[in-house]
């Protein structure tokens, strides 16, 4: 029994990465890869590539917050 929920869980394992693979790879990665001179001067005054990281990160964090508050509220966890 506990050998047929253990092939379970890894076939839901390898279909989670499976579906992970098919997602492109961060957009983020493109703008901080842009090598220009104007671009280059306004990092200088003003840090782009860190910026657009930190976005980044806040948008992720929004992301799992709203992911994780309708997740409670289908298992009734939580209320309006």
């Amino acid at each position: 029994m506990i050998g047929l929920i253990n092939r379970i869980i890894a076939g839901l394992g390898s279909i989670a990465q499976g579906l992970l693979n098919l997602l492109p790879t961060s957009p983020f990665q493109v703008v901080q890869g842009i090598d220009l001179e104007w671009l280059q001067a306004i990092n200088y005054l003003f840090p782009v590539s860190q910026a657009v990281a930190h976005l980044q990160l806040f948008v992720v964090a929004v992301a799992f917050y709203y992911a994780l508050r309708a997740m409670l509220r289908w298992a009734k966890v939580v209320g309006d």
